[in-house]
């Protein structure tokens, strides 16, 4: 048997404790010069190396397949899913770190062109690097703008004149010091491989306020075959007006008044025939869509849309551009924080659509469950309104849905109730079985009876108040008293009036939602004995007339009406009398949730993502 000649693990550290002895005497006796030390080093760390490279061979992550450190790969250089911070340094430069690893490494590093597709110009050094790495593959380019000739602005030129065919994503970020000519003119460049567009803004309190109209820019030179998400954020100067036919993702957030106009919308929206997902967020104060009635002025249509979503508008042009555009009716539309006053329109009395339009919303099929939320953010108890008094309409249904918030600010009682009446007859309503009803003022219930009759398929009614009396001023008392009772309305006189069924003798019974079985009533204050005569009364007429109530659930804070339970049984199949809330918190419905390759349609962390009106609704993510 031939004898091993490879050394066993004990006589490696033998000789290296021998070496370490070694050394220390010759240290101690200083016998080695300059350049043996030197030589001693350079051996040392060769050895070094040497079993470093074993020790990575042994690690479990370095017996994967290249292809699947490739993978790994990728998610570490992955940019940020978060449009509005797309500067990946640390990507970027993670993409250098792993080349120090070891070698495997960065002969996989080196030899995958994709992990050094992203150019940011934070670095032109580095820039350069990169892009002469990923070879031909497409790029990643993120830059932001100033004055020439800084280095930022020449990478800016030299990606876009020399590597235009290999821009995928370009991602820039402008200041009111950018060359607008310049940049312009290359954004004029033929980008044919062009996917995914963001313009913003290095400073989100900057807006660009230039009154005149800037005509709109044909981007890339060509029709975009291959563009697919467009963000234009503040201070981009200009809008697309060549046609994007493969453009599915639309954002345009906070745009001044002389780029943004209703014009270069409609134009710009009539381009995209593909579109799914399209946000209006912040547009110019002065932005207004006329109501045109001319046989030549068609909607636009889109569709193929899925997510239709507005915020911080007023709410008159927010509804005239919904008349202009025909949309498919699965499509989800979520407008948040209408204003019902600007500087164009004084009063909310502009809000009536003209003659012979149609209902902005009547495109939508299939709503089964509505929600009517007044002031849910006010000061529990009493009936006055707060300065400030949310008003929300939210609707769905299987496959469509609409999100109606307005921040109701006029102290006009009857703008207030106009707003309200308008709001609610652009709904389709007609298909409604489920209806929620929650105010702040028990005055608002007054309106319950003309609400039902707009919802003929109701089965579910569930009612929030909070209080059970109107603890308005005199004038407001008066004008609600009980001429029967001699004593301030109650919320349960106005439902009780709008169950009980009209009509008497040979006249036919007209009986309000008739599929109506189960009905939900919770108050905020005390439930007084005699609170519930007129309800129950109401409740026997039903059964009566072959309409009665299945199930009837009554919750207060304080329940003084012992007998309620009994005489609500005698109507009803199932009766709950608590004294907790019966006001369901709940999560935020399927419909709602488009997705988007490019970025988040809201926010996932909390109910603020969502801006949920408080105690009513909660983020399922």
């Amino acid at each position: 048997m031939v004898p091993s000649i490879i050394p066993s693990v004990e006589e490696v550290t033998t000789l290296l404790s021998k070496f370490n002895t070694s050394l220390d005497s010759a240290i101690r006796e200083r016998s080695f010069s300059l350049e043996q030390v030197q030589d001693v080093t350079a051996a040392v760390a060769r050895s070094l190396s040497t079993l470093h490279r074993y020790h990575n061979t042994l690690l479990p992550i370095g017996t994967l397949p290249p292809e699947v450190l490739i993978r790994v790969f990728d998610f570490v250089v992955s940019p940020p899913s978060d449009v509005h911070d797309v500067k990946p340094h640390k990507q970027a430069k993670w993409a250098i770190a792993l080349t120090h690893v070891c070698s495997l490494w960065r002969e996989i590093a080196l030899s995958t062109s994709r992990l050094w597709s992203q150019i940011v110009d934070e670095d032109l050094n580095l820039a350069r690097l990169f892009l002469q790495r990923s070879r031909s593959t497409p790029i990643r380019f993120y830059a932001s703008l100033s004055m020439p000739p800084s280095e930022p602005n020449y990478i800016w030129q030299e990606v876009v004149q020399n590597y235009p065919h290999r821009v995928h994503e370009l991602h820039a970020r402008v200041s009111r010091m950018t060359p607008t000519e310049d940049f312009l003119n290359s954004l004029s460049t033929p980008m044919p491989a062009l996917e995914f567009l963001t313009i913003q803004s290095n400073n989100p309190a900057l807006l660009l306020t230039n009154p005149f109209p800037t005509p709109p820019l044909i981007l890339g030179g060509q029709p975009l075959h291959h563009l697919k998400a467009l963000i234009l954020s503040r201070l981009a100067p200009f809008m697309p007006g060549n046609p994007l036919p493969n453009l599915v993702n639309l954002q345009l957030y906070g745009l001044g008044l002389g780029v943004l106009t209703a014009h270069n919308l409609l134009h710009l929206l009539a381009n995209c025939p593909r579109l799914e997902t399209f946000e209006l967020l912040s547009p110019p104060a002065g932005l207004f869509f006329d109501f045109d009635e001319r046989p030549t002025a068609q909607p636009v249509p889109l569709r193929a849309l899925k997510a239709l979503w507005m915020r911080d508008l007023h709410i008159t042009p927010a509804l005239a551009l919904l008349c202009r555009l025909e949309l498919p009716a699965t499509t989800t539309v979520r407008l948040a924080n209408l204003a019902d006053v600007s500087q164009r329109y004084e009063r909310p009395t502009f809000l009536l659509l003209p003659a012979g339009r149609r209902s902005p919303f009547k495109h939508l099929a299939g709503l089964t469950h509505l929600d009517i939320l007044e002031d849910p953010h006010g000061a529990p108890g009493g009936g006055g309104a707060s300065l400030y008094a949310p008003l929300y309409f939210i609707a769905h249904g299987a496959r469509a849905a609409v999100w109606l918030h307005v921040a109701v600010t006029t102290g006009d009682a009857h703008a207030r109730d106009r707003l309200f009446w308008n709001l609610l007859d652009m709904l389709p309503t007609e298909g409604i079985a489920a209806l929620r009803v929650s105010a702040r003022a028990p005055a608002c219930f007054a309106r319950i009876e003309w609400v039902l009759k707009r919802t003929p398929a109701l089965t579910s009614l569930t009612l929030r108040c909070g209080d059970a009396q109107v603890l308005s001023p005199p004038a407001a008392v008066m004008r609600w008293q009980n001429p029967a009772l001699k004593k301030p309305r109650t919320i349960l006189d106005d439902v009780a009036s709008a169950l009980a069924p009209r009509g008497s003798g040979s006249a036919a019974v007209r009986v309000s939602v008739p599929l109506l079985r189960a009905l939900a009533i919770e108050v905020g204050g005390t439930w007084d004995a005699d609170l519930a005569h007129g309800l129950v009364r109401a409740l026997a007429a039903r059964k009566l007339c072959g309409h009665p109530l299945r199930s009837v659930a009554c919750g207060a804070k304080r329940v003084d009406d012992r007998a309620l339970a009994e005489r609500l049984r005698e109507q009803v199949e199932i009766v709950k009398v608590v004294e907790r809330k019966l006001w369901e918190v709940v999560g935020i419905s399927a419909v709602w949730m488009v997705e988007n390759d490019y970025w988040s349609l809201y926010l996932r962390e909390s109910r603020y993502g969502w801006e949920l009106p408080h105690d009513t609704y909660e983020s399922n993510s």
